[in-house]
């Protein structure tokens, strides 16, 4: 791994853990070993390395994870059920770190500070629809190889399953709870089941 990778992978998780306001460059430094000459070498400010967070280690682990699975499915529902089940599995944290007790990353940085800083809305907006997107395109798709009901709005559907993984991963989240988010996505599977034609 090179410095870049190292700063930023480092960051990520100090980001994930802990918050982006508590964390700051000189808990970086410690936890990558490497020097402040280095980091600005590669990142201006502790925003752009939000930035590349955001883009590089969340959008690219949800394009590789979910979004590209979803657009070569050619059946969205089955897929959209693996993934959601995937969540609470091993696999789930081989590719991310992911841990209940730390919740979303990017709904974490939603909260946290996309109100405040516009550049970091905008960075978290685009991932966001464009998982939206690979969801709905994919109910789009199933709609055509008459996998899916064709009297559903696809947009609509693909936010509310969406929005309900969110919640579901932030109710377990308050309990640091696998059995919690298995339990909370028990209805969503059920609604998605509901969608075969």
């Amino acid at each position: 791994m090179n410095s870049r990778d190292t700063i930023l992978t480092t960051a990520f998780l100090e980001f994930y853990k802990n918050g982006y306001n508590a964390t700051g460059i000189q808990t970086i430094l410690e936890k990558s070993g490497l020097t402040r000459g280095a980091l600005y070498h590669h990142f201006n400010s502790k925003q752009e390395l939000i930035l590349a967070a955001i883009t590089e280690r969340i959008g690219t682990f949800l394009e590789q994870v979910w979004i590209a699975p979803m657009e070569n499915s050619d059946d969205p529902l089955l897929k959209l059920k693996e993934l959601i089940q995937s969540v609470k599995d091993p696999f789930m944290k081989k590719n991310y770190q992911f841990e209940f007790q730390y919740g979303c990353p990017l709904y974490n940085t939603i909260q946290e500070i996309a109100r405040e800083d516009p550049e970091v809305s905008k960075a978290v907006k685009i991932i966001y629809e464009k998982w939206e997107k690979s969801i709905s395109n994919a109910l789009k798709k199933g709609i055509k190889n008459n996998r899916v009901r064709k009297n559903i709005d696809p947009e609509h559907t693909a936010a509310f399953i969406l929005a309900s993984l969110e919640g579901c991963i932030m109710t377990a989240k308050i309990d640091n709870s696998k059995t919690k988010y298995t339990a909370c996505i028990s209805p969503l599977l059920e609604f998605i089941n509901s969608l075969k034609k």
